[in-house]
């Protein structure tokens, strides 16, 4: 299902979709129209582009971002139910973004920097079901107690 989201999206031109039109008192002139700036990355398919900027209109390498450690069943644990359901689409769109990119570098023949992230994050995905499952397993049996 990502693949397809992923290959339909690489169709769009990332500058011509992230850059908009400097206008000069409301009203865009000839002189300004050259002029572009690079909008906020909130809720534009940049954000599935980490390793990369578009600075004056061209994409450059950005540094290599900073990974940290996965989610242990044990940190998990100590979390409310609310605060895994935000972690969780946190990773899942942690995971559509590397799977974007994962896409975009075997589109343009580069090397996928640290791969292993794709991992950690399927690994804390799994271990928040695994959390998720206990506590329902949990929940049920002392419904059967009360019963």
């Amino acid at each position: 299902m990502f693949r397809r989201i992923i290959a339909s999206s690489r169709s769009i031109s990332t500058s011509s979709f992230l850059c908009g039109i400097v206008k000069k008192e409301g009203v865009p002139t000839q002189a300004n129209l050259s002029k572009r700036v690079v909008p906020e990355l909130n809720g534009t398919i940049d954000q599935f582009f980490p390793t990369m900027s578009i600075v004056d209109g061209k994409q450059v390498k950005r540094a290599a971002p900073v990974v940290g450690g996965d989610w242990k069943a044990w940190m998990l644990r100590n979390k409310s139910t609310e605060d895994l359901h935000k972690l969780w689409y946190v990773l899942l769109k942690e995971r559509n973004a590397l799977l974007t990119e994962q896409a975009e570098c075997r589109a343009r023949n580069m090397v996928f920097p640290n791969p292993f992230r794709k991992s950690k994050v399927r690994k804390s995905m799994a271990r928040i079901k695994l959390v998720l499952h206990e506590r329902s397993l949990v929940y049920k049996a002392n419904q059967d107690k009360q019963e």
